[in-house]
């Protein structure tokens, strides 16, 4: 369960860029507080597409991820995120994401 999350983002034409800090706690055991973050920028080619480059990570356990992103916005309210994230360190694992939103409003 996220206890903090902070977010800023910002638009310049078609360059966007945003971070995030995420702190993280298991409510259950007590466990102490897990600091997490998540980076990004991209650029808009075109009207509908987007290329990016992505970083998280988790700063408690030193894992942290670093790759490349395609979006696609069909129609102004649906969007598809493709991203790879490469490890950076023996920690840190290689994922593929792919992320599907709709805005309902």
């Amino acid at each position: 369960m996220p206890l903090f999350v902070s977010d800023h983002s910002n638009h310049y034409g078609a360059l966007a860029s945003a971070v995030n800090l995420i702190a993280e706690r298991e409510m259950a055991d007590g466990r102490a507080v897990v600091w997490e973050y998540a980076a990004g920028t991209s650029w808009s080619p075109a009207s509908r597409w987007q290329i990016g480059l992505e970083a998280s990570g988790n700063l408690t356990k030193e894992r942290h991820r670093l790759g490349p992103t395609l979006a696609f916005d069909p129609n102004g309210s649906t969007r598809v995120l493709l991203g790879a994230n490469f490890g950076l360190n023996k920690q840190s694992d290689d994922r593929i994401r792919m992320i599907a939103e709709y805005g309902w409003f």
